[in-house]
């Protein structure tokens, strides 16, 4: 085999750019299978604006709670202008969701919120709890990222400065490509530092997405009006992108850069089969909801026949006692299921 450091000017840039790629790829896999020791071994959450900040940060679970407030009829949308309903304070319980509503007591842009610090400590919370369950990384796991890291990058620049001094040493100065291409692989190689979500919170991600594989493959199948919390979980688990846009075009109104960077992923709502109907009206598939939930009401659960009282966290028929507590309507608050038991890790 060839001395790659007496490979000419293309040649050894192809050889660096395929060892930079291939030392950041394996680093990544290290790291990965090193923070996954801590993985919880039965993760749950019955909240999907926590679920939402695991995927992607402070923001999305904003705007995902921003989706579901509209959805619910608890905030009020004209283009990019949001207002929260006179009620609606008093009917969220979520920290996220009475931040947000408290917010839009008066009409702001949407984007205002975003600017906004006093949404700051809730955002702390989900922070903090995810920190505690190994899924975003803390001190100690940045430390433990270091001496990998460190290795890569004095793999990468030293190859780097080698051939630079052997060019040089030969006469050749044509070398501004590679270190270009030195800086790029550098930058590279050290964000996996700065990497908030461990090996542990993709790992559990993933197993969210699979989980919810089958939400996702009936979404045109789902209607608004708050009827169910299955718009929530589909919303913080693949993005709001994932959602049927005939169904819900104040998506697009409000939030068009998370459609947009799903690459036309936004699909058209169509006829489907299970829950097609939205409550004040049939749908596709049959039926309303027969009138026991209004939009801005508990909205959480929906009849449509016997069997079809269904929690969106396990995805299976509700006992008879929730199945009472449920159709009941009584409390104000959207009724999420009180505890998550999928095998999500």
């Amino acid at each position: 085999m060839p001395n790659p450091f007496d490979l000419r000017g293309p040649e050894f840039l192809i050889f660096y750019i395929t060892f930079a790629i291939a030392v950041n790829l394996l680093l990544r896999r290290i790291l990965r299978s090193m923070e996954q020791q801590g993985i919880p071994g039965r993760w749950s959450s019955d909240d999907p604006y926590k679920i939402a900040y695991l995927r992607s940060g402070a923001s999305e679970a904003i705007t995902v709670a921003i989706f579901s407030l509209v959805d619910r009829g608890l905030l009020k949308s004209v283009d990019t202008r949001i207002v929260a309903e006179p009620k609606a304070q008093g009917m969220v319980k979520r920290p996220i969701e009475q931040a947000v509503v408290n917010f839009f007591k008066k009409p702001h842009d949407v984007n205002d919120i975003f600017k906004d610090t006093s949404i700051d400590r809730i955002n702390d919370d989900y922070l903090r709890q995810l920190t505690a369950e190994g899924l975003f990384a803390d001190k100690e796991v940045v430390r433990s990222r270091s001496a990998l890291i460190t290795i890569c990058l004095g793999l990468i620049i030293g190859v780097s400065v080698y051939k630079i001094n052997i060019a040089i040493s030969r006469g050749r100065y044509n070398i501004e490509f590679l270190i270009l291409l030195t800086i790029i692989f550098a930058i590279w190689t050290a964000s996996a530092w700065s990497k908030l979500r461990t090996g542990a919170g993709d790992a559990v991600m993933e197993r969210q997405e699979k989980k919810y594989q089958s939400l996702k493959a009936r979404a045109s199948s789902l209607r608004p009006g708050g009827m169910t919390n299955e718009t929530a979980y589909l919303a913080a688990v693949f993005g709001l992108a994932a959602l049927p846009e005939g169904y819900f075009p104040f998506v697009k109104s409000l939030f068009p850069k998370a459609v947009d960077t799903a690459g036309g992923s936004y699909s058209y709502g169509g006829c489907g089969s299970a829950g097609s109907s939205g409550c004040g009206g049939g749908g596709c598939g049959g039926g309303g909801c027969g009138g026991c939930c209004s939009r801005a009401g508990c909205g959480g659960w929906c009849s449509r026949g016997s069997n079809a009282w269904v929690s969106e966290a396990s995805a299976e028929p509700l006992s008879s006692s929730r199945l009472s507590g449920a159709k009941a309507c009584g409390s104000k608050a959207w009724p999420w299921p009180s505890k998550f038991r999928g095998s999500t890790a």
